[in-house]
């Protein structure tokens, strides 16, 4: 089995674009609408599940650029700093190889101060297909 790929981007100095409209797939959840509206703290940990094209516009939303170049090629982590001390982290499922089925990701929103890691691992893992649409 190959090794997980690690990656990690800061939006630290940044601001999301909220002005800027939604890519075509952006991931559409209450929670994750809530989440970037405010950052607070109070919305706690949540886990979404979502295809790579998902996963794809919301980098693209929140980083520019730079965000879509960000993947792994088959399967990898990438985490990200989101403001207020929150962190994006993307979990990249192997691929299957034919084009016609999509790749998953699951993608969950880390509150400050959960951000080490200690209680990840402790988590239920999510199902494909459910999460966003």
């Amino acid at each position: 089995m190959t090794a997980s790929v690690y990656g990690h981007r800061s939006l630290e100095n940044k601001e999301p674009a909220r002005e800027t409209a939604r890519p075509q797939h952006f991931p559409k959840h209450p929670t994750l609408e809530r989440l970037l509206a405010t950052f607070d703290p109070e919305i706690g940990y949540f886990r979404l599940a979502m295809k790579r094209r998902n996963a794809r516009d919301l980098r693209k939303w929140l980083f520019g650029p730079q965000g879509v170049r960000d993947v792994p090629s088959g399967h990898g982590v990438r985490t990200f700093e989101l403001p207020n001390g929150w962190m994006l982290r993307l979990t990249y499922h192997e691929t299957s190889g034919n084009f016609r089925e999509p790749g998953y990701v699951d993608a969950e929103f880390i509150p400050p101060g959960e951000a080490s890691g200690a209680l990840l691992h402790l988590r239920g893992r999510s199902r494909h297909g459910a999460g966003c649409r």
